[in-house]
């Protein structure tokens, strides 16, 4: 009896220890979990602006901690939309919620996890889990085969099983006994998985070998073909040299489908005046001239130019028509068809002509000319408005289109009909 009491003290004792070893572990993890909010709180994870397939498996490790790479919103998470050209898709978070900095994996890749020596200790299972559980850290009873390693706790370094990345989204968390605080503070997992579409058979080459197979971390979407200059289709397969078209000044592209640059893969159809492989040369130097505004016209055959512009206004026309600005006077230019030059001029008060380039004297501004009709300056005398009988609206007339007609309003009676004689008029009944 006193060997047996002696035994059952003995591991009463050994129950005590564990038990405050058990306790000041779980302490201890609180305290670091506690301590690791503020750690987290600075993490912006590291994205590449685009990801290009590469031919042979690679490994991507996920160390599960609350010391480094948690991030708490969108934009630590997942990267500014704003400075992005591809935003993100309805499936990507758009709130904030503490996680491990998302993972993404091409199809075929390996991951492998690890937890550090705390949480190693603590002991911490990982679960394949819904959207829905991975927003709400839901970790209500889950079935054993949602457990990622069949021994439940993570413990060292595993592999994770192809079956449980197949091409898609998954989510996973670390769990506790059933519980959510650890998946709360950020060990939570988001894994994007994705396949490429850039062979059409897997005997040829990536794009045809005329692209780049590629994805964006932002896009839900497969690795995709980014063709080279001139190249189109799904995996790059044709080659067409009018797609960015080269042919200047309104110059049409047609292009003949051969990818064999020895010969010339395309032709312009060039418009009036303009000659040259694209279109680039002008006919005559008087029209070289007209669109050459701010350059020079250098002669490079018999009867083409060709307008060097300058630096300012590179390209033909060298500038707009109203660039420079070609009217005087604080003038507004307005470009318009209705001239051969291509714009008008719209003067300001006291300047006049094509180009606003004539002021108008004062006196002529404050003459009482009618309807803006012209004003005219005779030699030595104040100034008149030109007015002729066609000019004049209402029935008025005179040099200003001040002086009243005899027949308006009429005079005839019993719908008689006014007709003017000089200064006086006739009646007539029909």
């Amino acid at each position: 009896m006193s060997w047996m009491k002696v035994t059952r003290e003995a591991a009463e004792r050994r129950n005590m220890k564990t038990n405050r070893l058990s306790f000041h572990i779980l302490g201890v993890t609180i305290v670091f979990l506690n301590a690791a909010v503020v750690v987290r709180s600075q993490t912006f994870c590291n994205r590449a602006a685009s990801l290009e397939w590469h031919l042979q498996p690679q490994a991507a490790h996920v160390r599960w901690t609350l010391l480094e790479n948690i991030c708490n919103n969108t934009v630590q998470c997942w990267g500014d939309p704003e400075s992005t050209e591809t935003q993100p898709f309805d499936v990507w978070p758009i709130y904030n919620l503490p996680q491990i900095c998302p993972v993404e994996l091409q199809f075929g890749d390996n991951l492998f996890m690890s937890a550090d020596d705390t949480l190693d200790l603590y002991g911490i299972k990982i679960i394949n889990v819904s959207r829905e559980d991975f927003d709400s850290c839901s970790t209500a009873p889950q079935a054993q085969d949602q457990f990622l390693f069949n021994d439940d706790n993570i413990n060292g370094t595993r592999q994770v099983k192809q079956k449980w990345l197949p091409p898609g989204l998954h989510y996973f968390l670390a769990s506790h006994k059933g519980n959510s605080q650890l998946c709360k503070l950020g060990l939570r997992l988001n894994v994007s998985v994705k396949e490429q579409q850039c062979q059409s058979n897997p005997l040829v080459r990536f794009c045809s070998g005329n692209g780049v197979c590629r994805t964006s971390f932002l896009e839900n979407s497969e690795y995709q073909c980014q063709c080279h200059l001139h190249y189109s289709g799904k995996f790059c397969q044709r080659f067409d040299a009018c797609l960015e078209n080269p042919c200047e000044n309104n110059g049409v592209c047609m292009s003949n489908g051969t990818t064999d640059h020895s010969f010339a893969t395309y032709r312009c159809l060039c418009p009036p005046y303009f000659t040259g492989v694209n279109c680039s040369d002008v006919i005559g130097r008087e029209n070289c001239d007209r669109v050459c505004r701010n350059g020079t016209c250098l002669q490079v055959s018999p009867s083409s130019y060709k307008c060097m512009c300058n630096t300012e206004h590179p390209g033909l026309p060298c500038g707009t028509p109203c660039d420079p600005n070609p009217c005087k006077n604080a003038g507004e230019c307005e470009e318009s068809d209705e001239n051969a030059n291509g714009y008008i001029c719209a003067c300001q008060k006291g300047s006049t002509g094509l180009h606003c380039e004539t002021p108008v004297p004062n006196n002529c501004l404050s003459h009482g000319c009618q309807r803006e009709h012209a004003c005219s300056l005779k030699e030595n005398i104040s100034p008149e408005c030109v007015a002729s009988a066609g000019q004049c609206e209402d029935g008025t007339s005179g040099p200003q289109c001040t002086q009243g007609s005899p027949c308006s309003p009429s005079p005839c009676l019993n719908n008689g009909s006014c007709f003017q004689q000089e200064d006086d008029f006739i009646c007539r009944v029909q």
